[in-house]
């Protein structure tokens, strides 16, 4: 009784949600869509960055953090995501936070066919911590039955394609520890479609030592000022931390040799 009495309860708070967002829909075309759009990578302090530039003056930020529009598996109408900007930006630069944009692989395409000019920020994280800091996310959750380098030695196994498609792609979005590392293969999707000029990427650790010069370096490629009332970088969702499994370490170094090196061609520079 008492499951059902809640189950109840969170369908009636979900109600007004539910009236607010179609309203917004139904004025969609009125509203702007992003300028901008942080794209990842996930644990890579998306979600950081996307609260210290929603208190700038002059953004705009969506309704919520994470959008998730371009990575859907069943597409909705333009309409939908501009619903979830403001009706009146007044000026201010509007934008998005999904760290899934990154690694999604039609995300890049879909994008580019809906905001040809705006610009984007991947914030590239050492893959090897953040495959790390994802495992602890995810057994936290219990979601991971497996422990640590057993779950990083059966990824390729688990994300491959079952039978059942929309299984694949939960099991690729929770296991993909180490594939959601392969930053050149996913930043290569959207160089093909966006100038260089137009992409953004920081190394996370710079924001995680620096926040105000890397936060200065950020503003600037977004054309906005540095605010008189310097902004407070906020540390946001930081993982609990768990002891690193013997040889888990050691296993994504030594895979992560290759894509890192082919990252460093991409870029022009060693990141890790």
């Amino acid at each position: 009784m008492k499951v059902r009495v809640r189950r109840a309860q969170r369908r009636a708070r979900a109600i007004p949600d539910q009236v607010q967002r179609a309203a917004r829909t139904g004025t969609g075309r009125f509203r702007p869509l992003p300028d901008f759009v942080v794209i990842g990578t996930q644990k890579g302090g998306t979600t950081s960055l996307h609260d210290y530039l929603a208190s700038h003056p002059r953004t705009a930020p969506s309704d919520i953090k994470e959008v998730h529009y371009f990575d859907r598996d069943v597409p909705l109408p333009i309409e939908w995501y501009r619903g979830h900007f403001p009706l009146r930006p007044d000026g201010r630069r509007v934008f998005e936070t999904t760290p899934r944009y990154l690694f999604h692989p039609q995300a890049a395409e879909r994008m580019h066919e809906a905001l040809p000019d705006a610009k984007l920020i991947a914030l590239l994280r050492d893959p090897v911590e953040r495959a790390l800091s994802h495992y602890r996310m995810t057994a936290r959750g219990v979601r991971e039955p497996l422990g640590m380098l057993e779950a990083f030695e059966a990824e390729e196994e688990r994300t491959a394609a079952p039978r059942d498609a929309a299984r694949a792609d939960e099991d690729r979005d929770w296991y993909a520890y180490k594939a959601r590392g392969r930053y050149a293969e996913q930043l290569a999707r959207f160089y093909e479609r966006y100038d260089r000029d137009q992409v953004l990427v920081v190394r996370s650790e710079d924001l995680f030592e620096d926040p105000a010069g890397t936060c200065r370096t950020i503003l600037d490629f977004l054309g906005l000022a540095v605010p008189s009332d310097a902004l407070t970088f906020p540390q946001s969702n930081k993982t609990k931390e768990l002891d690193v499994a013997p040889g888990a370490r050691e296993h994504l170094e030594r895979y992560f040799e290759g894509p890192n090196a082919e990252l460093a061609d991409l870029l022009g520079r060693r990141f890790w």
